[in-house]
């Protein structure tokens, strides 16, 4: 009995991938926020800020090249993801009027 090799598990893969990512900018947040550790005004939170902003624009720039749509699709969600730290950290700065 041959066996054939197990295929890629790209939804498994999807969601380790988006876990680990939204884990990670989770406690990157939680560290810039919090005054006994650097503080939402501090020098850090600016570089975690436009530093997200341009890591996201230079993920799209590569997104929009892409032509299969399960890949783009699977390289959009972390450039979302990316992009919406920036956001968090504006909304913390007090940027945008919320309700």
């Amino acid at each position: 009995m041959e066996f054939k090799p197990a295929k890629k598990n790209v939804a498994m893969t999807t969601l380790m991938e988006l876990t680990a990512l939204l884990w990670t900018l989770y406690l990157v947040l939680l560290f810039v926020y919090d005054a006994n550790f650097i503080g939402d005004r501090h020098a850090v939170s600016y570089i975690v800020a436009f530093g997200s902003l341009l890591w996201s624009l230079f993920l799209f720039v590569k997104l929009i090249r892409i032509t299969k749509m399960a890949y783009a699709i699977r390289y959009a969600i972390p450039t979302v993801i990316i992009f919406w730290t920036f956001i968090e950290i504006l909304g913390r700065w007090d940027v945008f009027k919320e309700i």
